[in-house]
């Protein structure tokens, strides 16, 4: 199916920009099971600073 990897590679290079820009932090660095953890828990910190605000 043509671009869904073109997609994906998206998805991944915005989720990557996410953990740079919020969390400071070199998505390179990270293994797989780090990464996809760190992104969890970044959602988990937006989610509960969005409760916060209103």
């Amino acid at each position: 199916m043509p671009g869904v990897e073109e997609e994906e590679n998206v998805n991944v290079l915005f989720m990557d920009t996410l953990l740079r820009y919020y969390m400071h932090i070199d998505p390179d660095t990270l293994s797989d099971k780090q990464w996809a953890w760190t992104l969890r828990y970044l959602y988990d910190i937006r989610k509960m600073e969005n409760k916060t605000e209103r």
